[in-house]
Order: C-alpha cells, then structure tokens, then sequence
C-alpha cells in the first residue's frame, strides 16, 4: 500500500530525523525552490520521491523505519518512474536486509557503490594554517597558471572559481606555497546554517603530505566562525572518508547507488 504524498508533507517527515536527512531536505528544498517536475510516495514507511534528468528519473528511497517491504518497493519504483538511477538509504536496516536489497534491486539497475554522508558535531580545536587562506576574486591568474588534470564527476577548477567565487555561490580555500596552489577545497552553503564540502582536490606530486586534512581542518574553522553546520555529503572513495573521519566527521547516512 503507497499513497501520494506533496513534497512539502515529505519535508516535514524527513525533518523529524534533521542530521541524517540533510541531503534529501536539502534535494526537496531544491525541487521545490524551482518548482520541479517529482513523484513523491509514502510506501508503508519510506519516502520515495525522484528528480527528472533529460527525461528519466533520479530516485530516492528514503526508509523512516527499520520494517521496509522491498517487494513493494521495486513495485511502487518500476510502476511510477522511468528510472535512471536508485539512492536507497540504508543506515537503519540490518545487514541481511541490505544484502537482499542489493540482490533485489541489483536485477533491475545494476549496484554501482556505497555512497556515505557525514557531519560534525563537535567544537574544532584546529589553528589558522598560514598555507591555506580563501581563494578571491583577486586570485584569477593563480587559477589560470594552476593546471590541475581532469577527472570524472569533478568539474574544471576555472568553472568552480567562477561558480563560487566570480558569482559568489560557494567558497574555495586554497594550499598555497611559493605562490602554487598545491590543493584546494570548495564548499558552499546548502540551506539554513548547513554547510557542505564540495570538492576536495590535492596535486599529485604534493600528496601524502597531511594537504588534504589540512584543508579539511580550514574548512571546520570556517564554517564554524560562520555559525554553521559543515557536513561532508557524498563521500565517494576510501581516501575521502579517511580525511573525514580523522578530522572527527561521523557517518550521518549510508546510501546504495545503483546505476
């Protein structure tokens, strides 16, 4: 049994359990904000709700409950959406039902990987760190000199310095060292007093060198001296995860891609 549900009635549901939802509330305070086409359901105890991509739908389960039919589920997703992708949250459910949910869903889209969310709630004991300071407006020949390589799912850093710094939609903090930008970290306010890690990237010949927890470390000052929340979504590899957990992030939200 499903029922329809308006995004906003979905909102309040997830707002009851604020920190581990702060990546769905943040994807619905974004549907809503451009009034985007979405199918949102209530199915027995999970929220179920998607967002169109060039036609097909990204879609998002969401489980309120440790008690999910799976069965029902897939129904609900095959019967409603022309699905692209699955996000199936899975940190309340037990290890036997995340297995069974990968080989059930893992037959109509392929598994791809684990996604893992995670947020700060301590008081950061960390000093200002003479190599890393904002990346400003002033900064655009270091960006232009700064060959940093492609690699999937990362943009440009010229289109991020002028996403967030140029029209002013987000932030970047840089490693610098004899005017080389060795590693640099964006990160932007999502909604409220929530703060969130963008990218985080470090030179390959200045690796291994403690680059990437530094910026971490700034990022925490930063948003803290802002009075805000920093979180640290999507942590797609072991090296992020490791950056995160050792400066104290803690696992907020597991999530199975499939893809």
């Amino acid at each position: 049994m499903y029922n329809e549900l308006h995004l906003s009635e979905a909102l309040d549901i997830l707002n009851k359990d604020f920190y581990r939802n702060i990546t769905n509330i943040d994807n619905i305070n974004y549907l809503l904000k451009q009034k985007a086409e979405s199918k949102c359901f209530l199915v027995d105890d999970c929220i179920v709700f998607s967002e169109k991509h060039y036609g097909k739908d990204n879609v998002f389960v969401c489980p309120t409950a440790e008690k999910i039919s799976i069965k029902n589920l897939l129904s609900v997703i095959k019967k409603n959406y022309d699905s692209k992708s699955i996000c199936f949250d899975v940190q309340l459910l037990s290890e036997n039902k995340i297995n069974q949910i990968k080989n059930t869903f893992g037959k109509f889209i392929p598994y791809k990987r684990i996604i893992k969310d995670y947020y700060y709630s301590g008081i950061p004991s960390f000093k200002s760190n003479s190599f890393i300071r904002p990346i400003s407006i002033n900064d655009k020949d270091l960006i232009e000199k700064s060959i940093f390589p492609s690699a999937e799912n990362r943009p440009p850093l010229s289109m991020l310095f002028n996403i967030f710094v140029e029209k002013n939609k987000g932030f970047i903090i840089g490693f610098i060292d004899n005017n080389i930008l060795k590693g640099y970290l964006s990160f932007e306010n999502i909604f409220q007093d929530i703060y969130d890690v963008d990218y985080i990237f470090v030179q390959e010949p200045y690796r291994k060198n403690g680059i990437g927890k530094m910026l971490t470390e700034q990022y925490l000052l930063n948003v803290f001296r802002k009075k805000g929340l920093p979180v640290w979504s999507n942590a797609i590899n072991a090296i992020s995860e490791s950056i995160a957990q050792s400066c104290g992030f803690k696992v907020s939200k597991k999530s199975l891609l499939f893809l």
